[in-house]
């Protein structure tokens, strides 16, 4: 059953709280949107852990980004994944019942099955209340990414393998940001919105940037493909400005 609209009609928010403020999608977002609000902060990097931190905010909107990411790493340590992800977002759901919350979902939702990262998501989802806004991320790249994602290794040359036929949506955190900014401005209220580039990339037509690596069949774990449907964020007139092979090129040279 699909959540309805919580009708929420309050003027743009000017105090918001920010959960992973000083994460990499964090980091560029409160740098952009401290010019225009101000912005409260938490996160485990400035010692407040959204597990156990007290809540007692007075704010006109919650971003929450706060939680552990990475498809490969969830198989890892599953329990970090359903702790952090899954009970951080519903203490923050209990306590701001009557605030507009938007939240990191996954591209990854689709297929909840394949891995810890993707149930968790989706299990946040399913808890998430009327309020709340689930903002389903593709793969984001871009300044200040860790160093264990796709992109940074590839730079690197650190890839020690690549998934033939995968096929992935990559967006640049610039664009992911002014997306976020669109939502906030145009008071998106629906359940879910999908945020990518909407550019198709066949990993393995990405050879000419790869010096020396392995190609692999996928595994049951991953998605062969996480593309989405971003036609409700361009009816808010939200345009992607920068590419994945502009971006690869432009840093390799000085990577």
């Amino acid at each position: 059953m699909k959540k309805q609209s919580s009708g929420l009609t309050k003027p743009l928010p000017f105090k918001v709280l920010l959960t992973g403020s000083h994460g990499f999608i964090g980091y560029h977002l409160r740098k952009r949107l401290s010019k225009k609000y101000k912005i409260l902060f938490i996160d485990k990097k400035i010692n407040r852990n959204l597990l156990c931190c007290n809540l007692n905010y007075d704010v006109d909107l919650v971003i929450h980004l706060a939680g552990y990411s990475g498809v490969r790493e969830s198989i890892k340590n599953p329990f970090n994944y359903i702790i952090n992800n899954i009970i951080c977002s519903w203490r923050l759901f209990n306590k701001f019942k009557h605030t507009k919350i938007l939240y990191a979902s996954s591209s990854t939702v689709i297929e909840p099955f394949r891995n810890p990262y993707s149930f968790s998501k989706y299990i946040v989802e399913k808890i998430a209340p009327l309020n709340t806004v689930g903002m389903r991320f593709t793969t984001v790249y871009g300044p200040k990414a860790p160093k264990n994602m796709f992109v940074p290794l590839l730079l690197k040359n650190k890839l020690k393998y690549v998934n033939k036929n995968y096929i992935r949506d990559f967006i640049h955190v610039d664009d992911l940001v002014s997306a976020i900014e669109t939502i906030i401005k145009k008071k998106y209220n629906k359940p879910t919105i999908n945020i990518g580039s909407g550019d198709i990339y066949k990993l393995n037509k990405l050879d000419k940037f790869f010096k020396k690596v392995i190609f692999k069949n996928g595994n049951m774990f991953e998605m062969k493909s996480n593309m989405l449907d971003i036609k409700e964020l361009k009816k808010l007139k939200w345009k992607k400005k920068k590419t994945l092979t502009k971006f690869l090129i432009q840093n390799l040279k000085v990577s």
